[in-house]
Parts: structure tokens; sequence; C-alpha cells
């Protein structure tokens, strides 16, 4: 199918379908415009996005490059960048570089495989890409990674970099709207599971928590401030150690997910009940909470949103050469759910 037969089959002009093909309705009446899209839609029409790069200076493809697709979050936000690129006239090619069970947590050793993500950049290219959104299978800086011509948009990493453009989300600001909560309520009886020293989004999500006490005037039990390295185990045992420490604990804000129910298994083995004695919070909003017992209470992080906003940064540099804002942080919320209740 051409477009010369849809042309013909609703009676316009090879022009005339072109018109509504490439988003130009100002061109085209109404009525003719859903009459092709109609027929468009009807026999499956694919336009060759290649061949029309070839003819012009602009394909209308983007590339999105992850690090590999089978880490939780990054199906969501490809996902936000597809439903994005294709409301506005563009299609996506994905290229996963599955990196997931080489680097495993060392995850500053990505810039081994920078030859690995020059190849696949340079395959990118070869079909026309417009521009390119690699998607992190971390939150970490990134700087110096990739190096293009090309537009480029960070999401879910980031960059030192202030002409990078990179779309994020804020964990300090969340994190220390959570922590007021609880310090309200509890007062010093809450207790903190936190991510890596070395990890930039624990060290921010920290910063929120202590800004959060400096403001309350309270000083923190540094016996109810552990630190986990984002596996289950770690968040048993920081668990252990804080139930340990003879300090009465009402509440626990864990750093991710993972660590909130190791705490909610250690709990439970010192003969205690959540939400009852201890409430729990988590962060991330992975599936792991979906289908705990009781269903963990957790930080969303706007996964599809973090998509939308890199392919609509991203378009936006394509087609106007500039952004006035390249760092975009998008706002987190809580999802309340059986684990940690506001109203017990």
């Amino acid at each position: 199918m051409t477009l010369k037969d849809i042309a013909g089959m609703a009676g316009v002009s090879v022009a005339t379908v072109s018109h509504v093909l490439n988003h130009r309705d100002n061109k085209v009446s109404p009525e003719v415009a859903a009459r092709i899209r109609s027929i468009i839609k009807e026999v499956n029409y694919q336009p060759n996005t290649v061949a029309k790069a070839l003819r012009s200076s602009k394909s209308s493809i983007i590339g999105v490059m992850t690090e590999d697709l089978s880490v939780w979050q990054t199906g969501s936000i490809v996902q936000g960048v597809t439903h994005y690129a294709q409301q506005n006239g563009y299609s996506v090619i994905l290229s996963d570089l599955g990196l997931k069970d080489k680097i495993k947590t060392d995850y500053d050793s990505i810039y081994k495989y920078r030859g690995v993500i020059s190849k696949e950049l340079q395959r990118l290219q070869a079909v026309r890409v417009d521009g390119v959104i690699f998607v992190g299978m971390h939150d970490r800086d990134v700087k110096g990674l990739i190096e293009t011509d090309i537009p480029l948009v960070y999401a879910y990493c980031t960059t030192e970099n202030a002409d990078d453009v990179q779309v994020g989300y804020d964990n300090r600001e969340i994190s220390k709207k959570i922590t007021q909560m609880l310090l309200t309520r509890y007062g010093e009886q809450i207790a903190i599971i936190g991510g890596p020293i070395q990890s930039a989004p624990a060290g921010q999500r920290m910063a929120g928590v202590e800004e959060a006490y400096a403001e309350a005037g309270i000083s923190m039990n540094l016996k109810l401030r552990q630190n986990g390295n984002w596996e289950f185990e770690s968040g048993v045992q920081a668990c252990r150690d804080i139930l340990k420490s003879g300090y009465p604990v009402k509440a626990i804000y864990a750093m991710n997910d993972l660590m909130a129910l190791g705490a909610i298994r250690q709990i439970r083995d010192f003969g205690l009940q959540v939400p009852d004695d201890i409430g729990v919070i988590g962060f991330d909003d992975s599936e792991y909470g979906w289908f705990s017992n009781p269903a963990l209470t957790t930080v969303h992080v706007p996964l599809d949103e973090i998509g939308r906003e890199s392919a609509a940064a991203l378009i936006t540099k394509i087609e106007h050469g500039v952004l006035e804002k390249k760092r975009i942080l998008l706002e987190c919320t809580l999802v309340e759910r059986e684990s940690y209740r506001r109203k017990q």
C-alpha cells in the first residue's frame, strides 16, 4: 500500500495525504483529513520513516537507548516516551544495552561500556534519528558518558554538565515531607534506613530528612539511622540494629521498597505488627510493594511522566534548537497503603 493508493481511495492528491501524515492539518479541511485517517487506519498503512529520512534532513524518529530494559522502572519510562512521541508525529527506535547483569550494583562501572554505547549510538544515527534519549537504570551522575552532536536527553540519571538536558525526580523534597509528617506525629520515635553512603539519590533523600529535623529543632538519634545497600537483607539488618538499640520506634522510613520489606520482615520476627506497632514507608512504588502483606506505603516516582517530559524536551530541542530549562525535576507523591496509615 502506497501514498498513491491511499490518495486514490480518498479521492484526493498524494500531496493532500502527505499533509495529513505529517500533521499539517491547516492545509486540509477537517472532513478530508478525517476521511484520510479513516482509510489509513482501515488498511493499517505504515509510513516508511527511514525512506522519509533519506528524502529530507528530518526523519521524525527518536532513538531511545536503555541501560537495561528489564530493570523495573525502565519500561514505564519508555512507554511515556513512546506515547508522547507518537502523539506528536514521531516514531521511536529502541536500543537496549542489556547491562544489568554486567554492572549489577556497581553503577559507576557504566564507563567501562562507553565503547558499547558509542556503537549503539552509531547504529541509531545510521537510521537518521533526530535525537536520542538515554534512560539510566539507576539515578546517578553519568557526566561525560555520551559524546554526540545530535540532540540528547538523559532520563532517570543526572549529569553535572550544565549544558546537558536531564529529566529526573525530586528525591529531597518528598523525603523532607515524609520526615516532617512522621516528626509531627511521633517526634523522636522514628527511624531512617538510608541507602549506600556513596549513592547520589540516597544522599539527596537523606538531605531532605536532615532538613526536616533541623526545621523541627530535633536532633537525629544516630542509633535510629542506619544504612543499607538497597537490597532486602540490608533492610533486615538495618531494622535489627534499630530495634536492638533499645529506643522506642513508631515508624521507619526506608529509602527503597526492598529495604522497607526487609524491615517489615524483621519487625515481625521481633513479634511486632505492621502498622499497629511500627509503621513502615518505602520509596519507589515498585512491584515488590504492590503484593506485600501488608501492602507497602511508599513514594511513587512519576516514571511515565519522566518519559513524556524527556520526549517533550528532546522534540523541543530538535525542532527549535534550544531549551529554556535543561534540568527538569518532577514531584514525587506518597502512595498510602497498609504498612503506614496517617489515621490508625
